[in-house]
């Protein structure tokens, strides 16, 4: 397994969606995962970047959790089929560790909110991309931007992105 940070939430003009970029943590390799617009915003409300005026949907899942006496110890990005990828949630319940699945997008918007680690099967082809430590933030985001533009499908092993 490779743990990852949510390095950055973009839009991608080319595809209409926006893309959650997953980076190595303490590496370069970054996994671009495309997620809907309401996706997108769950996960920038759970890392504080937007407000909403009452409670979303995963921060219900995440007070029902906590007030069942679980707690969610991690996610993992486990497979993509047909272009599309798959995640399992680990929580910790009263007598028992349960595994769920989920979208990717699910778990991250959880993970933000409960403040799990995130980890992406080893055989998941990552892209490797320069350094973004230390950047301004306007020069990682032109980085990522550029990074989309020169992607081809082949870039992410043997599937399709469409």
């Amino acid at each position: 397994m490779i743990e990852v940070t949510i390095r950055d939430v973009l839009y991608d003009r080319r595809q209409g969606t926006p893309v959650v970029f997953l980076q190595e943590t303490g590496g370069d390799r970054v996994l671009p995962l495309w997620v809907g617009p309401s996706e997108a915003h769950a996960i920038l409300v759970g890392q504080g970047e937007a407000n909403v005026p009452r409670p979303l949907t995963h921060e219900l899942a995440h007070r029902v959790i906590d007030a069942m006496g679980g707690r969610m110890l991690k996610v993992i990005v486990t497979d993509v089929k047909d272009s599309v990828y798959h995640a399992r949630v680990l929580l910790q319940g009263a007598e028992e560790v349960v595994s769920i699945d989920a979208r990717p997008s699910d778990g991250l918007a959880l993970a933000v909110r409960t403040g799990c680690r995130v980890f992406v099967d080893e055989a998941l082809d990552t892209v490797t991309v320069e350094s973004l430590e230390g950047m301004p933030p306007e020069d990682a985001e032109e980085a990522l931007r550029n990074l989309l533009k020169t992607l081809r499908p082949e870039d992410f092993g043997d599937f399709p992105i469409e």
